[in-house]
């Protein structure tokens, strides 16, 4: 949802400004509004020069700003003014010049991305354990929490609890199986205790530190963040956030889910991604097959079909990354 706000310079000819701003509004099929919205993205129709302070204040009410500048009244220059200066004030926003075809494509992807930094802002994710020692580059992503989102802790101690007081009656069915029925109903046990969690801290995505629950519970998490991606729910392994947040985005921009995959290998036309915990609804056949680190519990081979994919990692500036 977006609304539409002109800034208007006092000492430019309100006739100019009135066809600049009907022509924004009949084009984008949206009314005009007298006040900022603090909820929804804010598209900030730069109408003329002198307007740099006006968007400045835009932006303070509600971060989520759009500037939208054309080619008349010095609308261009102090839409980049602006920009930078909310640049320093740590405020990401996107200038759209015009309203040709590419601009109005690029117009709806923007508003699109700016939506999700809205529902990061207000999301909770849960860290199941601590992250993998391997993974040296969590701190950083600290900084995430600048937009809001609440990442919330949770001890596995409470997954064991949960686990002993759960029973699962899914009847998982794949193309193969080489796991035993214990393995495959200890893993759905572990899937059903998570997604109980999930509902009760009220969370939108997980990562989880997988390893341990070998020793803990005599299984893996493998099938278990299968099942939660599948059911819409990001998770990912090992408590790595920054592939976790990845994945949510992913899910939130796109409505399918995600694939946590390990580089192995890269070449001149083709690189090579693995991991044992894809969800089910990316895959044309699946196999359940011991983890092939531990030789414990379940893991999943899938079969992809052809077709494109895109590979992405958020990183330490991540509204930078989503809407830079």
């Amino acid at each position: 949802m977006a609304d539409l706000y002109p800034v208007v310079s006092p000492l430019h000819k309100r006739e100019e400004v009135e066809k600049i701003i009907e022509l924004y509004s009949e084009t984008l099929q949206l009314q005009c509004v007298s006040e900022v919205p603090t909820e929804g993205v804010v598209l900030v129709l730069v109408c003329t020069g002198g307007t740099e302070q006006f968007i400045v204040e835009a932006a303070r009410i509600n971060p989520e700003v759009i500037l939208l500048a054309h080619e008349k009244q010095n609308s261009l220059p102090a839409a980049l003014e602006a920009r930078e200066k909310l640049k320093v004030m740590d405020i990401h926003s996107k200038i759209i010049f015009g309203l040709d075809d590419a601009s109005l494509a690029e117009l709806e992807s923007a508003i699109q991305i700016f939506e999700v930094v809205q529902t990061l802002r207000t999301s909770r994710i849960g860290i199941f354990g601590f992250p993998s020692p391997w993974l040296i580059n969590l701190p950083h992503f600290s900084r995430a929490e600048h937009l809001g989102t609440t990442f919330v802790h949770i001890d596995l101690s409470q997954v064991v609890r949960e686990v002993s007081q759960t029973v699962s009656g899914i009847e998982f069915e794949a193309d193969r199986i080489e796991c035993t029925k214990d393995d495959v109903k200890r893993a759905v046990t572990l899937y059903q205790a998570l997604k109980n969690i999930v509902e009760r801290e009220k969370l939108h995505a997980l990562g989880i530190k997988c390893f341990d629950l070998i020793e803990l519970l005599n299984t893996t998490g493998c099938l278990a963040v299968s099942l939660l991606n599948d059911a819409g729910i990001p998770a990912g392994c090992e408590a790595d956030m920054p592939a976790t947040v990845t994945m949510y985005i992913v899910q939130l921009l796109t409505g399918t889910p995600p694939f946590m995959g390990n580089l192995c290998s890269v070449s001149e036309n083709e690189i090579f991604l693995a991991h044992c915990t894809i969800a089910t609804q990316l895959t044309e056949t699946v196999v359940l097959k011991p983890h092939f680190e531990s030789g414990a519990g379940v893991s999943i081979q899938g079969t992809l079909p052809k077709g494109s994919s895109y590979p992405g990692k958020a990183g330490r500036c991540i509204s930078e990354d989503i809407s830079g």
